[in-house]
């Protein structure tokens, strides 16, 4: 008999390559990647949680140079953070607010290397309101000595740079009460003052708080108002050499539901207080229509009396003392669900 000739099998399976995943696919992230709270010195389990209901994915807080255990302290609030898919931005000032003392000044920048080599925090924002008087004391308190603030500045750059390079590091956040400069106005001279030292430090944002109530964001005139400042901040800068986005590290309105503060002839209700919300974020998105990009805007704060100096600031909480919500939680709510801009 014959033998039959094999036929080589064949394998008609078809395959269907496999698309790449790619980001364009992917749906667009929350704008609460990019918001947080600022809690002022400490961020309490309870604030931390709070974020997380709210749809914030940062906490701003701020322990100080000198203080007894502060950056063990610190790194329990960043490890608790973490635990919660939270980021910690920390805001590094010495116990007392007196810049005079050169060894005070050395042991910050230790202190700054120490929140980011030990308590482990995501961000290091320079110092806070340097360029009002409550929060620089080093004499003489009448006048802003743009070249101090700078040469300490850079010294607390570096000192972070020489350890941890990827961990993003701002200036401080610029007080829109600057007395009696503005922020887009004394903003130049901080840099100026140490031109060579500030384009080293290599900036990764410019710190401001552009608290603008009773008045709203959309209708102050910029002078008063920080928010509408912002493009002449990032001009001032890149014509200096200095290309850094403007982090919001501070910034709210206060509200209240009963025996409202009247500021200016208008009463801080809890009304107001959302209406200064609204007109925050229209600003924002006016800005980011032309490329502005805000990397942080932390509102102050989760509930009222938190940070408080003043009655006012009392009642500058999302939530009430009681913990219940405030409308312009709502407020922030709804603004931390849309998507980030392109």
């Amino acid at each position: 008999m014959a033998r039959r000739r094999k036929v080589p099998a064949t394998n008609n399976t078809v395959t269907t390559p496999i698309a790449p995943v790619s980001s364009q696919t992917l749906p667009p992230k929350p704008r609460g990647e990019n918001l947080g709270i600022s809690a002022g010195s400490f961020a309490s389990i309870e604030v931390l949680d709070a974020c997380v209901d709210l749809g914030v994915k940062w906490v701003r807080v701020s322990h100080e140079s000198g203080w007894p255990g502060t950056v063990l302290n610190l790194a329990t609030t960043v490890t608790e953070a973490h635990a919660r898919g939270l980021k910690v931005l920390q805001a590094v000032q010495t116990a007392g607010k007196d810049y005079s003392d050169p060894a005070k000044n050395t042991a910050l920048a230790q202190f700054a290397k120490n929140c980011v080599e030990t308590a482990l925090v995501d961000a290091i924002e320079v110092g806070n309101e340097w360029q009002h008087k409550p929060f620089w004391l080093a004499p003489p308190v009448t006048t802003m000595p743009p070249l101090a603030q700078a040469q300490l500045s850079i010294a607390v750059a570096k000192a972070v740079r020489g350890c941890v390079r990827s961990v993003p590091v701002i200036t401080n956040g610029m007080s829109p009460e600057a007395d009696p400069l503005n922020p887009w106005t004394w903003w130049p001279q901080f840099l100026s003052a140490d031109l060579t030292g500030n384009q080293a430090a290599k900036w990764d944002g410019i710190g401001l708080h552009p608290y603008c109530y009773p008045e709203l964001a959309t209708t102050n005139p910029a002078q008063w108002n920080p928010l509408k400042q912002v493009p002449t901040i990032l001009a001032d800068s890149k014509v200096r050499g200095v290309v850094a986005p403007v982090w919001l590290t501070e910034m709210g309105a206060p509200g209240f539901a009963t025996n409202a503060p009247v500021v200016r002839g208008i009463a801080l209700t809890e009304a107001r207080q959302a209406e200064c919300y609204r007109a925050y974020f229209e600003v924002m998105r006016s800005q980011e229509a032309t490329g502005i990009r805000y990397p942080l805007a932390a509102f102050a704060t989760m509930f009222d009396g938190q940070s408080a100096t003043t009655s006012v600031e009392q009642g500058l909480g999302l939530r009430r003392a009681d913990r219940s919500k405030k409308e312009a939680w709502n407020v922030v709510r709804a603004f931390a669900l849309e998507p980030l801009p392109a």
